[in-house]
Protein backbone atom coordinates (compact mmCIF):
# COMPACT_ATOMS: atom_id res chain seq x y z
CA UNK A 1 0.00 0.00 0.00
CA UNK A 2 1.35 3.40 -1.00
CA UNK A 3 2.37 5.72 1.82
CA UNK A 4 3.79 9.09 0.77
CA UNK A 5 3.55 12.81 1.49
CA UNK A 6 2.82 15.34 -1.26
CA UNK A 7 3.79 18.97 -0.69
CA UNK A 8 4.13 21.92 -3.03
CA UNK A 9 4.81 25.66 -3.30
CA UNK A 10 6.73 26.06 -0.05
CA UNK A 11 8.42 29.22 -1.44
CA UNK A 12 11.26 29.20 1.07
CA UNK A 13 12.73 32.70 1.25
CA UNK A 14 9.45 34.50 0.55
CA UNK A 15 8.64 37.46 2.77
CA UNK A 16 5.23 39.16 2.63
CA UNK A 17 5.32 42.91 3.12
CA UNK A 18 9.11 42.80 3.64
CA UNK A 19 8.64 41.50 7.18
CA UNK A 20 11.27 39.19 8.69
CA UNK A 21 8.58 37.40 10.68
CA UNK A 22 6.83 36.48 7.45
CA UNK A 23 10.02 34.97 6.04
CA UNK A 24 10.29 32.92 9.23
CA UNK A 25 6.65 31.83 8.80
CA UNK A 26 7.44 30.21 5.44
CA UNK A 27 10.42 28.41 6.96
CA UNK A 28 8.41 27.26 9.95
CA UNK A 29 5.68 25.78 7.72
CA UNK A 30 8.27 23.69 5.87
CA UNK A 31 9.78 22.57 9.18
CA UNK A 32 6.32 21.43 10.28
CA UNK A 33 6.10 19.25 7.15
CA UNK A 34 9.54 17.75 7.83
CA UNK A 35 8.73 17.11 11.51
CA UNK A 36 5.45 15.45 10.52
CA UNK A 37 7.25 13.15 8.07
CA UNK A 38 9.88 12.18 10.64
CA UNK A 39 7.08 11.28 13.07
CA UNK A 40 4.74 9.50 10.60
CA UNK A 41 7.49 7.85 8.51
CA UNK A 42 6.07 7.93 4.94
CA UNK A 43 8.04 5.92 2.40
CA UNK A 44 8.91 9.07 0.45
CA UNK A 45 7.99 12.72 -0.12
CA UNK A 46 7.13 14.33 -3.45
CA UNK A 47 7.34 18.10 -3.99
CA UNK A 48 5.62 19.46 -7.10
CA UNK A 49 7.60 22.66 -7.49
CA UNK A 50 8.63 26.02 -6.04
CA UNK A 51 10.66 24.74 -3.13
CA UNK A 52 12.28 28.17 -3.12
CA UNK A 53 10.79 31.59 -3.79
CA UNK A 54 13.84 32.63 -5.84
CA UNK A 55 16.23 30.73 -8.06
CA UNK A 56 19.11 31.93 -5.90
CA UNK A 57 17.94 32.04 -2.27
CA UNK A 58 19.94 33.78 0.44
CA UNK A 59 22.45 31.99 2.65
CA UNK A 60 20.09 31.85 5.63
CA UNK A 61 17.36 30.15 3.60
CA UNK A 62 19.80 27.79 1.93
CA UNK A 63 21.37 26.75 5.23
CA UNK A 64 17.92 26.17 6.76
CA UNK A 65 16.85 24.05 3.77
CA UNK A 66 20.00 21.93 3.85
CA UNK A 67 19.52 21.24 7.58
CA UNK A 68 15.92 20.14 7.03
CA UNK A 69 16.82 17.89 4.09
CA UNK A 70 19.65 16.32 6.10
CA UNK A 71 17.11 15.44 8.80
CA UNK A 72 15.01 13.63 6.19
CA UNK A 73 18.01 11.83 4.74
CA UNK A 74 19.14 10.64 8.16
CA UNK A 75 15.69 9.09 8.67
CA UNK A 76 15.80 7.41 5.27
CA UNK A 77 12.93 9.44 3.78
CA UNK A 78 13.77 10.41 0.17
CA UNK A 79 12.52 13.67 -1.32
CA UNK A 80 11.66 13.73 -5.04
CA UNK A 81 10.92 17.03 -6.72
CA UNK A 82 10.15 18.71 -10.01
CA UNK A 83 11.35 22.32 -10.36
CA UNK A 84 8.76 25.06 -10.24
CA UNK A 85 8.96 28.38 -12.05
CA UNK A 86 10.51 30.02 -8.96
CA UNK A 87 13.21 27.35 -8.59
CA UNK A 88 14.93 28.28 -11.84
CA UNK A 89 17.38 31.14 -12.39
CA UNK A 90 19.18 32.24 -15.57
CA UNK A 91 22.00 29.72 -15.06
CA UNK A 92 19.91 26.73 -13.98
CA UNK A 93 18.46 25.53 -10.69
CA UNK A 94 19.90 25.05 -7.21
CA UNK A 95 18.03 21.74 -7.10
CA UNK A 96 20.81 20.30 -9.29
CA UNK A 97 23.38 20.99 -6.57
CA UNK A 98 21.14 19.61 -3.83
CA UNK A 99 20.73 16.46 -5.90
CA UNK A 100 24.48 16.13 -6.44
CA UNK A 101 25.07 16.06 -2.69
CA UNK A 102 22.32 13.47 -2.22
CA UNK A 103 19.65 15.56 -0.49
CA UNK A 104 16.90 15.15 -3.08
CA UNK A 105 16.11 13.70 -6.50
CA UNK A 106 15.10 15.94 -9.40
CA UNK A 107 12.75 13.76 -11.44
CA UNK A 108 12.78 16.34 -14.26
CA UNK A 109 16.50 16.41 -14.97
CA UNK A 110 17.39 16.43 -18.69
CA UNK A 111 18.60 12.82 -18.80
CA UNK A 112 15.09 11.66 -17.86
CA UNK A 113 13.79 12.78 -21.27
CA UNK A 114 14.71 10.78 -24.33
CA UNK A 115 13.73 12.30 -27.66
CA UNK A 116 12.21 9.85 -30.12
CA UNK A 117 10.93 10.21 -33.65
CA UNK A 118 7.38 11.28 -32.79
CA UNK A 119 7.49 11.80 -29.05
CA UNK A 120 9.65 12.39 -25.99
CA UNK A 121 10.01 9.39 -23.68
CA UNK A 122 9.74 10.47 -20.05
CA UNK A 123 11.69 8.25 -17.67
CA UNK A 124 10.78 8.03 -14.00
CA UNK A 125 12.55 7.70 -10.66
CA UNK A 126 11.68 4.84 -8.29
CA UNK A 127 10.87 5.21 -4.60
CA UNK A 128 8.82 3.17 -2.14
CA UNK A 129 7.48 0.83 -4.81
CA UNK A 130 6.33 3.69 -7.04
CA UNK A 131 7.67 5.32 -10.19
CA UNK A 132 7.58 9.12 -10.17
CA UNK A 133 7.56 11.15 -13.38
CA UNK A 134 7.56 14.91 -13.68
CA UNK A 135 7.55 18.04 -15.80
CA UNK A 136 9.10 21.29 -14.52
CA UNK A 137 7.21 24.56 -14.40
CA UNK A 138 7.65 26.38 -17.69
CA UNK A 139 5.52 28.70 -19.81
CA UNK A 140 6.91 28.39 -23.32
CA UNK A 141 5.24 25.86 -25.64
CA UNK A 142 3.41 24.14 -22.79
CA UNK A 143 0.70 22.62 -24.98
CA UNK A 144 3.28 21.14 -27.37
CA UNK A 145 5.34 19.75 -24.47
CA UNK A 146 2.39 17.91 -22.95
CA UNK A 147 1.35 16.57 -26.34
CA UNK A 148 4.84 15.22 -27.02
CA UNK A 149 5.59 13.37 -23.76
CA UNK A 150 5.05 9.66 -23.34
CA UNK A 151 5.85 8.06 -19.96
CA UNK A 152 8.07 5.00 -19.92
CA UNK A 153 5.72 2.04 -19.31
CA UNK A 154 5.91 -0.06 -16.14
CA UNK A 155 3.62 -2.06 -13.84
CA UNK A 156 4.24 -0.10 -10.63
CA UNK A 157 2.20 2.64 -8.94
CA UNK A 158 2.73 5.65 -11.19
CA UNK A 159 2.87 9.29 -10.02
CA UNK A 160 3.03 12.27 -12.34
CA UNK A 161 4.26 15.58 -10.88
CA UNK A 162 3.55 18.79 -12.77
CA UNK A 163 3.77 22.51 -12.01
CA UNK A 164 0.90 23.88 -14.08
CA UNK A 165 -2.69 24.90 -13.45
CA UNK A 166 -5.47 22.98 -15.20
CA UNK A 167 -8.32 24.96 -16.73
CA UNK A 168 -11.09 23.11 -14.85
CA UNK A 169 -10.19 24.80 -11.55
CA UNK A 170 -12.64 27.57 -10.67
CA UNK A 171 -11.44 31.20 -10.86
CA UNK A 172 -8.24 30.36 -12.77
CA UNK A 173 -9.20 31.70 -16.22
CA UNK A 174 -6.34 34.21 -16.15
CA UNK A 175 -3.80 31.77 -14.68
CA UNK A 176 -4.60 28.34 -16.14
CA UNK A 177 -1.92 26.71 -18.29
CA UNK A 178 -3.34 23.46 -19.65
CA UNK A 179 -6.64 21.62 -20.07
CA UNK A 180 -7.08 18.64 -17.76
CA UNK A 181 -7.06 16.37 -20.82
CA UNK A 182 -3.41 17.31 -21.49
CA UNK A 183 -2.21 15.23 -18.53
CA UNK A 184 -0.63 11.93 -19.56
CA UNK A 185 -2.98 8.99 -19.26
CA UNK A 186 -2.43 5.87 -17.21
CA UNK A 187 -1.15 7.41 -13.96
CA UNK A 188 -2.33 6.43 -10.48
CA UNK A 189 -1.80 9.83 -8.85
CA UNK A 190 -1.41 13.30 -10.39
CA UNK A 191 0.57 15.65 -8.13
CA UNK A 192 -0.14 19.26 -9.07
CA UNK A 193 1.70 22.41 -8.13
CA UNK A 194 1.65 26.15 -8.94
CA UNK A 195 -1.95 26.70 -7.78
CA UNK A 196 -1.77 27.92 -4.18
CA UNK A 197 -5.15 26.65 -2.99
CA UNK A 198 -5.95 23.06 -2.05
CA UNK A 199 -7.92 21.37 -4.83
CA UNK A 200 -8.75 17.73 -5.51
CA UNK A 201 -10.64 16.12 -8.37
CA UNK A 202 -10.31 13.08 -10.64
CA UNK A 203 -8.99 12.38 -14.11
CA UNK A 204 -9.82 9.04 -15.71
CA UNK A 205 -10.82 7.79 -12.28
CA UNK A 206 -7.53 8.75 -10.60
CA UNK A 207 -6.91 11.60 -8.12
CA UNK A 208 -5.51 14.92 -9.27
CA UNK A 209 -4.39 16.80 -6.17
CA UNK A 210 -3.07 20.30 -5.54
CA UNK A 211 -1.93 20.58 -1.91
CA UNK A 212 -1.77 24.36 -2.25
CA UNK A 213 0.99 26.48 -0.77
CA UNK A 214 2.19 25.95 2.78
CA UNK A 215 1.79 29.66 3.62
CA UNK A 216 -0.30 32.60 2.44
CA UNK A 217 1.67 34.11 -0.42
CA UNK A 218 -0.34 37.28 -1.01
CA UNK A 219 -3.34 39.25 0.20
CA UNK A 220 -5.71 37.49 -2.22
CA UNK A 221 -4.90 34.09 -0.71
CA UNK A 222 -5.37 35.65 2.73
CA UNK A 223 -8.81 36.87 1.63
CA UNK A 224 -9.80 33.36 0.54
CA UNK A 225 -8.56 32.22 3.95
CA UNK A 226 -8.39 28.54 3.04
CA UNK A 227 -6.20 26.39 5.30
CA UNK A 228 -2.56 25.84 4.33
CA UNK A 229 -1.21 22.31 4.34
CA UNK A 230 -0.04 19.24 2.45
CA UNK A 231 -1.23 15.76 1.48
CA UNK A 232 -0.56 12.43 3.17
CA UNK A 233 -1.50 9.63 0.77
CA UNK A 234 -2.17 6.43 2.70
CA UNK A 235 -4.71 3.60 2.68
CA UNK A 236 -5.46 4.47 -0.93
CA UNK A 237 -6.71 7.99 -0.16
CA UNK A 238 -5.17 11.49 -0.16
CA UNK A 239 -5.66 13.16 3.25
CA UNK A 240 -5.19 16.91 3.68
CA UNK A 241 -3.01 17.76 6.69
CA UNK A 242 -3.52 21.32 7.92
CA UNK A 243 -0.50 23.34 9.06
CA UNK A 244 -0.41 25.69 12.01
CA UNK A 245 0.15 29.04 10.29
CA UNK A 246 -0.07 32.64 11.47
CA UNK A 247 -3.60 33.88 12.09
CA UNK A 248 -5.35 35.83 9.37
CA UNK A 249 -8.36 38.10 9.96
CA UNK A 250 -10.47 39.26 7.00
CA UNK A 251 -13.06 41.99 7.58
CA UNK A 252 -15.48 43.58 5.14
CA UNK A 253 -16.01 47.29 5.80
CA UNK A 254 -19.12 48.81 4.22
CA UNK A 255 -18.22 52.38 3.23
CA UNK A 256 -21.24 53.09 1.08
CA UNK A 257 -22.25 56.80 1.11
CA UNK A 258 -19.37 57.68 3.44
CA UNK A 259 -16.76 60.39 2.98
CA UNK A 260 -13.09 59.35 2.97
CA UNK A 261 -12.77 60.70 6.53
CA UNK A 262 -15.81 58.69 7.70
CA UNK A 263 -14.48 55.57 5.95
CA UNK A 264 -11.15 56.02 7.71
CA UNK A 265 -12.88 56.24 11.08
CA UNK A 266 -14.99 53.15 10.38
CA UNK A 267 -11.85 51.17 9.52
CA UNK A 268 -10.19 52.28 12.76
CA UNK A 269 -13.27 51.21 14.72
CA UNK A 270 -13.21 47.77 13.05
CA UNK A 271 -9.79 46.96 14.50
CA UNK A 272 -10.03 44.88 17.67
CA UNK A 273 -7.86 45.90 20.61
CA UNK A 274 -5.85 42.66 20.65
CA UNK A 275 -4.57 41.61 17.23
CA UNK A 276 -2.64 38.61 18.54
CA UNK A 277 0.24 39.21 16.13
CA UNK A 278 -2.01 38.12 13.27
CA UNK A 279 -2.43 39.55 9.78
CA UNK A 280 -5.56 41.53 9.01
CA UNK A 281 -7.10 42.38 5.64
CA UNK A 282 -9.72 45.13 5.50
CA UNK A 283 -11.87 44.93 2.35
CA UNK A 284 -13.62 48.25 1.72
CA UNK A 285 -16.85 48.08 -0.27
CA UNK A 286 -19.47 50.49 -1.59
CA UNK A 287 -19.48 53.92 -3.28
CA UNK A 288 -18.13 57.00 -1.50
CA UNK A 289 -20.49 59.98 -1.13
CA UNK A 290 -17.69 62.41 -1.99
CA UNK A 291 -13.94 62.65 -2.52
CA UNK A 292 -11.80 59.81 -3.78
CA UNK A 293 -10.81 56.50 -2.25
CA UNK A 294 -7.11 57.43 -2.29
CA UNK A 295 -8.02 60.12 0.27
CA UNK A 296 -8.66 57.41 2.87
CA UNK A 297 -5.85 57.53 5.43
CA UNK A 298 -4.48 54.02 4.98
CA UNK A 299 -1.24 54.95 6.75
CA UNK A 300 -3.16 55.86 9.90
CA UNK A 301 -5.18 52.62 9.70
CA UNK A 302 -2.04 50.49 9.35
CA UNK A 303 -0.31 52.34 12.19
CA UNK A 304 -3.29 51.79 14.48
CA UNK A 305 -3.42 48.10 13.53
CA UNK A 306 0.21 47.65 14.60
CA UNK A 307 -0.56 49.48 17.84
CA UNK A 308 -3.39 46.99 18.39
CA UNK A 309 -0.87 44.12 18.16
CA UNK A 310 -1.51 43.07 14.55
CA UNK A 311 1.62 42.09 12.68
CA UNK A 312 0.43 43.81 9.50
CA UNK A 313 -2.70 45.40 8.07
CA UNK A 314 -3.58 45.41 4.38
CA UNK A 315 -6.29 47.88 3.33
CA UNK A 316 -7.97 46.72 0.12
CA UNK A 317 -9.53 49.62 -1.80
CA UNK A 318 -10.25 47.82 -5.08
CA UNK A 319 -13.87 47.09 -4.11
CA UNK A 320 -14.57 50.72 -3.17
CA UNK A 321 -15.73 53.09 -5.89
CA UNK A 322 -15.40 56.84 -6.27
CA UNK A 323 -18.65 58.81 -6.81
CA UNK A 324 -17.69 59.57 -10.43
CA UNK A 325 -16.96 55.97 -11.45
CA UNK A 326 -19.30 54.38 -13.95
CA UNK A 327 -19.82 50.74 -14.77
CA UNK A 328 -18.00 49.86 -17.96
CA UNK A 329 -20.04 48.16 -20.67
CA UNK A 330 -17.84 45.43 -22.13
CA UNK A 331 -20.25 44.33 -24.87
CA UNK A 332 -18.70 44.42 -28.34
CA UNK A 333 -15.50 46.00 -27.06
CA UNK A 334 -11.94 44.81 -27.43
CA UNK A 335 -9.56 44.24 -24.54
CA UNK A 336 -7.57 47.41 -25.29
CA UNK A 337 -10.68 49.59 -25.25
CA UNK A 338 -11.92 48.03 -21.99
CA UNK A 339 -8.54 48.58 -20.33
CA UNK A 340 -8.43 52.22 -21.42
CA UNK A 341 -11.97 52.90 -20.20
CA UNK A 342 -11.18 51.24 -16.88
CA UNK A 343 -8.08 53.39 -16.37
CA UNK A 344 -9.98 56.56 -17.25
CA UNK A 345 -12.75 55.60 -14.82
CA UNK A 346 -10.13 55.31 -12.09
CA UNK A 347 -9.20 58.95 -12.68
CA UNK A 348 -5.96 58.57 -14.62
CA UNK A 349 -5.04 61.31 -17.11
CA UNK A 350 -4.72 60.61 -20.83
CA UNK A 351 -0.86 60.61 -20.72
CA UNK A 352 -1.02 58.15 -17.81
CA UNK A 353 -3.48 55.93 -19.69
CA UNK A 354 -1.20 55.97 -22.73
CA UNK A 355 1.84 55.04 -20.60
CA UNK A 356 -0.07 52.22 -18.92
CA UNK A 357 -1.10 50.78 -22.29
CA UNK A 358 2.51 50.89 -23.53
CA UNK A 359 3.72 49.07 -20.40
CA UNK A 360 0.97 46.45 -20.70
CA UNK A 361 1.85 45.79 -24.34
CA UNK A 362 5.58 45.66 -23.56
CA UNK A 363 5.50 43.42 -20.50
CA UNK A 364 2.57 41.23 -21.54
CA UNK A 365 4.88 38.94 -23.54
CA UNK A 366 6.99 35.88 -22.78
CA UNK A 367 10.71 36.71 -22.79
CA UNK A 368 13.77 34.52 -22.74
CA UNK A 369 16.29 35.22 -19.92
CA UNK A 370 18.46 37.17 -22.37
CA UNK A 371 15.53 39.25 -23.64
CA UNK A 372 14.03 40.14 -20.27
CA UNK A 373 16.67 42.72 -19.16
CA UNK A 374 16.16 44.68 -22.40
CA UNK A 375 12.38 44.66 -21.93
CA UNK A 376 12.73 45.93 -18.36
CA UNK A 377 15.17 48.61 -19.51
CA UNK A 378 12.66 49.74 -22.13
CA UNK A 379 9.93 49.84 -19.47
CA UNK A 380 12.16 52.03 -17.32
CA UNK A 381 12.73 54.39 -20.22
CA UNK A 382 8.97 54.72 -20.75
CA UNK A 383 8.43 55.58 -17.08
CA UNK A 384 11.31 58.09 -16.98
CA UNK A 385 9.97 59.85 -20.03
Amino acid sequence: MMNFVHVSDTHLGASNFKLKKREDDFLDSFKQVVDYCIKEKPDFIIHSGDLFDKGKPGNKVLLFTVKQLIKLKEKGIPLLITPGSHDVSVDGTLLTILEKVGLLTNVSKPENYVKGKNHVLMKGEEAGGAVIYGLPGRRANIKEVYESIKPEPNDKFKIFMFHHITTNIKDTEFFADIPLSSLPKGMDYYAGGHWHEHESFSYQGKPVVYPGSTEYGDTRSMERHKPRGFIHYKNGEPEFIELNTRGVVVKRVDCNNLTPEEATSKCLDSLSKEGGDSLIVLKLKGVLSSGRRNMIDTSLIKKQAVSNDYLYCNVRLSGLKNPSEKKINTNSKGVNEIEQEHLRAKGYSEPEVKLARQLINLLGNDYTPSELPKALEKAGELIDN
